[in-house]
């Protein structure tokens, strides 16, 4: 179930369906949230797809399970930030 629904979240990610997108991925996350596979849900947050600004609650969740300092906590903080429309200051 959790591979089919990413599989229609990055699909419907690359079809520009944004909220079905967000829908599946958030589903996915919850579900492996739910079973305890953290690494699993820390992975979909991190789906590469950054146009995805639904996905910022998953992405602030997912930093509460992650180690502070820790690379999957720069990779969340920098997908947020990305999410969010914002860019770094001093970077074009």
């Amino acid at each position: 179930m959790a591979n089919l629904r990413f599989g229609s979240g990055i699909t419907n990610a690359s079809l520009q369906n944004r909220q079905r997108a967000v829908n599946d991925l958030a589903t996915v996350f919850d579900y492996y949230e739910s079973l305890g596979r953290i690494q699993d849900a820390i992975s979909v947050a991190l789906t590469r797809n950054t146009s995805l600004r639904g996905l910022h609650s998953v992405r602030k969740r997912a930093l509460e399970m992650v180690e502070p300092g820790s690379l999957d906590e720069g990779r969340l903080q920098m997908a947020r930030f990305r999410g969010a429309g914002q860019r770094w200051p001093g970077l074009t």
